[in-house]
């Protein structure tokens, strides 16, 4: 009997939490009754409370990828605005075992919705890395 090789997508957002593990349930902070209308982005060493991944699409592996059993990483740099939103324009690879695996995150990102990133009281705008894991487990 031929096995099937099981396949999963993990989203390990660096820049979620202490551990870099994101929480999926929907929380709300302080902060977020005080958005900031400042346009500065900040660092996330620059910020009291990182973004954090709340929700989010399925994340595709590319079919090909799967097929010839292919894991690899993907981290994309983004701004999340001051509401929570990933800011389109902003995205950027800084690393990718392959453009399949690209693809599949950015998708992912701009259905993202974050918990905004705080500063002094206010949610504002924060560069965050987020890095996607793809893996191939038989």
């Amino acid at each position: 009997m031929r096995s099937v090789p099981v396949v999963l997508a993990l989203l390990l957002v660096g820049c979620a939490s202490q551990r870099g593990v994101p929480s999926l349930t929907t929380k709300s902070t302080p902060c977020t009754q005080n958005i900031s209308q400042d346009t500065i982005v900040f660092d996330t060493t620059q910020v009291d409370r990182k973004p954090e991944i709340i929700s989010g699409p399925e994340i595709r592996y590319p079919r090909e990828l799967v097929r010839q059993h292919i894991s690899g990483r993907v981290v994309l740099a983004l701004v999340v605005s001051a509401n929570g939103q990933p800011e389109l324009r902003s995205i950027r690879v800084l690393k990718s075992d392959d453009y399949q695996f690209t693809a599949a995150a950015e998708s992912y990102l701009r259905g993202a919705q974050f918990l905004p990133g705080c500063r002094q009281g206010s949610a504002v705008r924060v560069r965050v890395a987020v890095p996607i894991d793809f893996k191939i487990v038989r």
